[in-house]
């Protein structure tokens, strides 16, 4: 009696992967029992990674890796022991990081660049022509587009808050405005005794009145004598007496000053 016998290697039942990665970087926390994976890719991210794997041993293995078409996607990497009996699929998702920026890009007053705007200044202060009687409409260029930005304005203050799309950082600029005030100091008319004084120029500002020979001082122009006509409601005006001359003080709301003087000369006689 001839007895054979018969010796053969048992097949791997092994349908694991040493490793997984994406663009060649090991997905964190790999772990060869573990098959659901998410994997964090930076802010504005678009491109679905390119994701290869490490076999304990190819030739025992049959794996078969599709490749997302989109970062809504998922990859699956298929792997079959040799014995066929035993199989598994690591599936790997994606997920864009979201931006924790929440600086601009610039802040823009009627489309004019808000002067000397920094990220690292929260307050500004911005002075309007006088007269002004509506704000500037306030824009920004974001520093990017899933910011959540809210202007407000209230009295002569606008608030521009800007909140990251993760939530987690914020900035506050505060623009503070205020209103010039009138600079206007010019007079449109003076006059002594009602007429207007001969020759009068708002921009000029000394005026003489001669006398005929003879004539006495009394007869010069006193402070009561001299009244005016404003440019603007805001102008304070002084009339006053120096030396003998008139002196007319016009103060803007600004408090520029002008001065108008008014001399008196009697004639010689022939």
């Amino acid at each position: 009696q001839v007895y054979v016998i018969h010796f053969g290697v048992e097949k791997s039942k092994d349908a694991t992967l040493t490793d997984i990665l994406a663009d060649g970087e090991s997905i964190p926390n790999y772990d060869s029992e573990i098959f659901d994976y998410t994997v964090i890719l930076p802010y504005g991210s678009t491109r679905v990674p390119i994701v290869t794997y490490v076999s304990p041993n190819p030739k025992l293995q049959t794996i078969t890796v599709s490749q997302a078409k989109s970062l809504a996607d998922t990859t699956t990497i298929v792997v079959v022991a040799e014995d066929e009996t035993i199989s598994n699929t690591y599936r790997i998702a994606y997920k864009v990081e979201e931006s924790s920026n929440a600086s601009l890009g610039g802040i823009y007053l009627d489309g004019t660049p808000l002067a000397d705007f920094d990220n690292d200044n929260a307050e500004y202060y911005v002075l309007l022509p006088y007269g002004t009687e509506n704000l500037p409409e306030v824009t920004v260029v974001q520093g990017d587009e899933d910011q959540n930005v809210t202007i407000t304005t209230e009295g002569l203050e606008t608030s521009v808050l800007v909140v990251s799309q993760n939530g987690l950082n914020m900035s506050e600029f505060v623009i503070y405005y205020t209103i010039d005030k009138n600079s206007e100091n010019r007079l449109k008319s003076l006059l002594w005794k009602g007429k207007k004084i001969s020759d009068f120029d708002p921009l000029v500002g000394e005026y003489l009145i001669s006398f005929p020979a003879g004539t006495e001082p009394d007869a010069f122009p006193k402070v009561e004598e001299i009244t005016y006509e404003v440019f603007d409601s805001t102008e304070v005006v002084t009339v006053s007496e120096s030396n003998g001359n008139i002196i007319v003080t016009v103060v803007a709301e600004n408090g520029d000053i002008r001065i108008y003087a008014i001399a008196s000369e009697v004639l010689l006689s022939d």
